[in-house]
């Protein structure tokens, strides 16, 4: 009887629970919005695709949480997006690299934590509170 029961729970096929849609910007709602922008220099451009050989396209925008001293608020970066007006090439600004692919952390705020969790940690272990 037993084995009939694992082998019920081995065939049994466990489902991921859906995401709710629009829970990020829910979680983004009351935070303070700081805009970076990330774009490419006029010569940086006219090296690319020659005097007049580019058009702007809409800019790509990426959030992350920053983290300054007790103190978060959203990131966003707007990545100029650029394309050949005679060519298919498209080239983005550069930008700060992420941590975690899709995810709202950044350097500082990952820095935060770790700092509160070993750091901090440590410290309070060793003065003995």
């Amino acid at each position: 009887m037993n084995e009939e029961a694992g082998e019920a729970a081995e065939t049994a096929i466990r489902q991921k629970p859906k995401k709710k849609q629009g829970k990020r910007e829910e979680d983004l709602s009351g935070l303070p919005i700081v805009v970076i922008e990330q774009s490419m220099s006029e010569e940086e451009l006219e090296e690319r695709f020659g005097k007049d050989g580019f058009k702007q396209l809409p800019d790509e925008v990426y959030r992350r949480y920053g983290f300054t001293s007790a103190k978060v608020e959203v990131e966003e970066h707007h990545v100029k997006v650029y394309a050949g007006k005679k060519t298919d090439d498209i080239v983005r600004a550069s930008h700060p690299k992420c941590l975690l692919k899709r995810s709202l952390v950044s350097a500082s705020l990952e820095a935060a934590v770790m700092n509160a969790k070993y750091v901090n940690l440590y410290f309070s272990d060793i003065s003995g509170s």
